[in-house]
């Protein structure tokens, strides 16, 4: 059986990840826009036959619908803010971009987050910076999607030669030894895992059932390729 190298298998790695990353967001339309948007053109057709009979029931069951599509117009934006990250991690940093990206996500998910980074103040590559970036995103999604719950601290230190990052929220938690139940789940997980070893980093998931969870990232900085 052939042996990959370390590029070999880096390249591999990022394929499947954006394989991955593809299968989710084909999911997320699949289950969010798709079926928003027929349902909404079922119940068009019924209000359109109804709409002489009863126009009081018809006028209803449009405003009805009218509020669903914006709750679908919402979840589209943020879709489509999830996928490209914030201009301001390209032109002022990770921190920066952490930042923006916190501010929004509290608002969307109603959960506080308390954002300790202040000691993040040099810029790093700029491949680096994205990677880091889309594995805090990723946790914090997850947080929003499985966790049931009502903070995040996120967490930022130097340790030995390492960049620290660890998100941490006070939900449901989960049995880390066990299957998890949740596909997507499991693909952000595995493309958390590979983003962190294509920059020669470690990816930590700690958690337990009622005890939340903690997601923790370290990261060799100045960082080393090969």
């Amino acid at each position: 059986m052939r042996e990959y190298d370390h590029a070999e298998a880096t390249i591999i790695r990022a394929i499947r990840s954006q394989e991955e990353e593809r299968y989710r967001i084909a999911q997320a339309i699949q289950n969010d826009l798709a079926q928003l948007l027929a349902n909404a053109l079922f119940e068009l057709q019924s209000y359109d036959r109804i709409l002489e009979d009863d126009p009081q029931a018809a006028h209803k069951g449009l405003f009805h619908l009218r509020e669903e599509l914006r709750d679908g117009l919402d979840k589209v934006r943020w879709l489509i803010s999830d996928l490209q990250p914030p201009p301001m991690l390209a032109d002022l940093g990770l921190a920066a971009g952490l930042r923006r990206y916190v501010e929004g996500y509290q608002k969307r998910s109603g959960i506080e987050v308390d954002l300790d980074i202040d000691g993040l103040t040099e810029r790093l590559p700029a491949t680096m910076e994205v990677a880091i970036f889309r594995i805090v995103q990723e946790s914090l999604q997850n947080v929003h999607k499985y966790a049931q719950a009502t903070r995040v601290n996120i967490d930022f230190h130097r340790d030995s030669g390492l960049l620290v990052f660890t998100v941490e929220d006070n939900g449901r938690g989960f049995d880390v030894e066990s299957p998890i139940g949740q596909r997507n789940r499991n693909l952000g997980l595995i493309g958390m895992y590979d983003r962190a070893t294509m920059l020669q980093g470690k990816l930590q998931v700690f958690s337990k059932r009622d005890h939340g969870t903690k997601v923790m990232l370290s990261v060799p900085y100045p960082f080393v390729s090969d």
